[in-house]
């Protein structure tokens, strides 16, 4: 239960309403209610998540509810709250757990991952678009392509020399160095690039 609201960020009355039929083992692919007025969407079931989920219809094959409590019926969102308060203390961690703390796991797991806002707005099912900025904003990693030099992953192949690149003038039959020919001035005003472009200097 813990898992598959962690997987698709779900709320814990969201979790405690998912029912067999928003499930299609077969297809891989689960049917998201949202509550809040939330957009609803399709989420893929992943490998780990389908065999956990196909041995628990397997265990319980007429229950309409997914997570079901000793009595038959369906976990009531109090009692999914207290499990998770239970096994905070268990692992003994130094603040109070919540479901809730789940589904923010989530948004900040997909940002680190390097999805787009926009799409993790619509995993979430947020309606506005502002509720999902708090995790992208804290993501580590959201600029590390940012003006990356793509010439960089092809440095190690031949290319023909810019005019730009320095290299030793070629020498004359008889060992003197000859002088490189000198790029012609495009008339530009001294405000212009030309001159510095015929140079080394950059522009």
């Amino acid at each position: 239960m813990i898992f598959v609201a962690y997987r698709h960020g779900l709320r814990a009355s969201e979790v405690c309403d998912l029912q067999w039929q928003q499930i299609e083992l077969s297809e891989g692919r689960l049917h998201v209610h949202r509550v809040k007025n939330g957009i609803p969407s399709v989420h893929p079931i992943r490998g780990d998540e389908m065999r956990a989920l196909r041995k628990l219809r397997r265990d319980y094959p007429r229950d309409a509810h997914v997570f079901v409590s000793e009595r038959g019926g369906p976990i009531s969102p109090i009692g999914f709250h207290r499990l998770v308060q239970r096994l905070g203390e268990a692992a003994k961690m130094p603040f109070p757990i919540h479901p809730h703390m789940l589904r923010h796991a989530c948004g900040f797991k997909l940002a680190n991952d390097g999805h787009d806002t926009r799409a993790l707005q619509h995993y979430l099912g947020h309606k506005n678009i502002q509720h999902t900025v708090r995790y992208t904003d804290m993501a580590p990693d959201r600029f590390k392509d940012f003006w990356r030099d793509r010439t960089r992953a092809t440095a190690s192949t031949s290319s023909p020399p810019t005019r730009h690149s320095r290299s030793l003038p070629a020498r004359s039959p008889s060992g003197a160095r000859r002088s490189p020919p000198r790029l012609p001035s495009t008339g530009a005003s001294s405000g212009g690039c030309a001159g510095s472009c015929a140079t080394l200097d950059p522009c």
